[in-house]
């Protein structure tokens, strides 16, 4: 059986329709236990845009770095009360 199913996965059409009929016998899995699958995939896609426009706007804040961040170490080091 293993065999036979490792062909199939090799035959891309094939693989194709077995990956269609898997994702459906999941989804038609998890209704059967109660699990909401149209209103869970709903809720995730909505959640991604929040997060994809969060993203977005954390990317285009400006940072202000302190100088001794910006700063070579050497001359940290001339700055007094920066160095141990």
């Amino acid at each position: 059986m293993t065999e036979l199913v490792n062909m199939a996965i090799q035959f891309k059409p094939l693989y194709a329709l077995m990956k269609i009929m898997a994702k459906r016998q999941i989804k038609q899995t998890a209704e059967a236990r109660g699990v909401g699958w149209d209103a869970n995939i709903a809720e995730l896609q909505s959640q991604m845009q929040v997060r994809k426009s969060h993203n977005i706007s954390l990317r285009n804040h400006v940072l202000v770095c302190h100088t001794y961040h910006v700063l070579p170490v050497n001359l940290l080091c001339r700055i007094p009360h920066t160095c141990g």
